[in-house]
């Protein structure tokens, strides 16, 4: 990459990982505990 003197590095963020937030969006499309954990059981959703 190119560096120039004058300027600093841009800050880069990672992403989520994969799943990270699957459990609060469940919930909030209003699934249950339950239902969640039947999903991540059947492997229906990736969630951590």
């Amino acid at each position: 990459p190119i560096q120039f003197n004058s300027m600093t590095p841009p800050e880069f963020n990672l992403a989520p990982q994969l799943g990270a937030d699957t459990v609060s969006i469940l919930k909030q499309l209003g699934y249950s505990e339950e239902a969640i954990e039947t999903m991540k059981k059947n492997n229906c959703v990736k969630a951590k």
